[in-house]
């Protein structure tokens, strides 16, 4: 995986860099809980998060 400092109040993706696949939150989901999934890039709002 890969990703990088992220600056306060912005947000940035992980993506596998052989597979190029990200980190994705199934059907865009907010609960606890939610299944996250690797999908093909496509630079919804469900591929991006920030550090906490």
């Amino acid at each position: 995986m890969s990703g990088g400092a992220t600056p306060a109040g912005r947000t940035s993706r992980l993506h596998g860099t052989g597979s190029g696949l990200c980190l994705d939150v199934e059907e865009a989901a907010t609960a606890d809980g939610s299944r996250i999934v690797l999908w093909p890039r496509d630079g919804q709002s469900n591929q991006k998060g920030s550090p906490t």
